[in-house]
């Protein structure tokens, strides 16, 4: 979430669809705005590289404690119903 805008976009996010998420992970490449427990810290600005480095972490912590089935990566214009996207 690249948007130096945006500085509630996490507490936004956390107070309305996120909170029926299992697991968030905020991405910024800009450390002030890194409020929420979640946040990882990408210095790359261009989005597809930031996706890579957010799915090799995805891969290393997946074999530890964290079962991540699927994931999705959004914007700060996105509103996600997460319920339509669990499997039922």
């Amino acid at each position: 979430m690249f948007y130096q805008n945006y500085h509630n976009f996490d507490l936004i996010v956390n107070a309305s669809w996120g909170r029926h998420c299992d697991h968030l992970l905020f991405v910024s490449n800009n450390l002030a705005t890194t409020r929420t427990g979640l946040t990882m810290y990408v210095e790359e600005r261009n989005p597809t590289r930031a996706c890579l480095a957010v799915l090799r972490y995805l891969r290393e912590i997946n074999d530890d404690a964290v079962d991540i089935n699927w994931f999705l990566w959004t914007s700060v214009h996105s509103f996600v119903i997460v319920e339509n996207l669990r499997s039922k």
